[in-house]
């Protein structure tokens, strides 16, 4: 079962041979929790798959962005369309599992 405290990633969201995840901020968590209409919001499945297509954006974004500029943003980018608006608030690399982390706050 996918929650929105863990680490979230998807098998299609790779740079380069990178997978890309995302982790939520505290401050994040905390809005969704806020605004959520359901007591079980961090494991919710209506509440994570919003976000699912929410991060597909993130990514799109973080995608198109390496594919024209050649390298990946950084903390304090924001990835931003009309609904979205999140910022890099840190990025992690582990060049064992060759994986990037971005951690991700309104």
């Amino acid at each position: 079962m996918r929650t929105l405290v863990d680490a979230i990633e998807h098998e299609q969201w790779t740079v380069n041979d990178w997978r890309v995840q995302f982790i939520l901020s505290e401050k994040q968590l905390h809005l969704i929790k806020k605004l959520s209409p359901v007591d079980d919001w961090y494991e919710n499945q209506l509440v994570v798959d919003d976000w699912m297509v929410k991060l597909a954006e993130c990514f799109f974004n973080i995608e198109k962005f390496y594919e024209s500029f050649g390298y990946l943003p950084q903390y304090g980018d924001r990835l931003f369309n009309e609904d979205l608006g999140l910022i890099i608030q840190e990025r992690a690399i582990n060049g064992t599992s060759k994986t990037i982390t971005f951690i991700l706050s309104s």
